[in-house]
């Protein structure tokens, strides 16, 4: 079944080794045969929200490694072969905390979430880190960019607190629209640039949603009583992986509902996958 699943690999976090580290699981082309995971970080501090490149050769994620949350890239080959080290990019150096990057489809540049002017926001920056620019400017926290699949729009979320709803602007920061209520947040695109899933709390403990990007549609994928989040999108479109459990562990299910699996299923807390494109 992972073969049909995966055919690649994820990315991850997980405290597995005392503190919150990347990995990856890489999903095996013969049916039947275990899954492999590599572990790509080795530090004291806090490593998260991995995204991979467009051209799959690099990984952007937050750290504090520095003293706060900044965004770095790493090159995923060099991170696999830990005689020769990992190449690091340090993207931002600021003082407020930045975290949770996303390339753009064309790999040119890199949004994320800020807290630099006071408040959550979302900002863009060239690939190389240069080029800064503030996308979003409210009162409210604004977290969790995903970029359309076309480049032109940027998918957030936006609200008081954890309780965001989901909404979409231009990739410049023009053209806000509001998309769907959903008293949680973390929005993934589609594949096919014509959903959104997205957890929310709609009906009580957060579960999986999917939604039509003009906010019809709204459709409940996961229905149990474990808190439910994290949705990311197989490069075909036809499953979600997601996290869910009191003690967090990756499950994947099709988009169809026809079919669930679970996996990681240990005592440590794994969270934030994300498909290899």
């Amino acid at each position: 079944v992972f073969s049909d699943i995966g055919r690649g690999m994820i990315a991850y976090v997980s405290d597995r080794d005392g503190d919150n580290e990347l990995y990856l699981m890489v999903f095996p082309d013969v049916p039947g045969e275990p899954v492999v995971e590599y572990q790509l970080t080795y530090n004291e501090a806090e490593d998260s929200v991995p995204e991979w490149s467009p051209d799959v050769e690099k990984i952007a994620y937050a750290s504090t490694r520095d003293g706060n949350w900044d965004i770095y890239v790493m090159d995923v080959e060099d991170a696999l072969d830990t005689t020769q080290g990992i190449v690091l990019q340090h993207l931002t150096n600021h003082e407020s905390d930045d975290l949770s990057p996303v390339w753009s489809p064309d790999g040119s540049q890199i949004a994320f979430a800020s807290k630099r002017d006071g408040d959550w926001d979302i900002y863009v920056m060239d690939a190389d880190g240069t080029h800064l620019s503030q996308l979003t400017n409210s009162p409210d926290t604004e977290t969790k960019p995903s970029w359309s699949p076309n480049g032109t729009r940027i998918a957030f979320d936006s609200g008081a607190g954890y309780n965001r709803d989901i909404f979409i602007m231009d990739s410049d920061g023009s053209n806000l629209e509001f998309v769907v209520r959903a008293d949680g947040g973390w929005p993934a695109w589609s594949p096919d640039g014509t959903r959104i899933a997205f957890f929310g709390r709609l009906a009580g403990n957060p579960d999986i949603y999917v939604v039509n990007i003009d906010g019809t549609n709204l459709t409940r994928m996961t229905e149990n009583n474990f808190d439910d989040w994290e949705p990311s999108w197989s490069p075909d479109g036809e499953w979600l992986m997601y996290v869910s459990g009191q003690v967090p562990d990756i499950f994947v299910m099709r988009v169809d509902g026809s079919e669930t699996y679970r996996l990681t299923q240990n005592s440590f807390e794994d969270w934030a996958p994300v498909w290899r494109p």
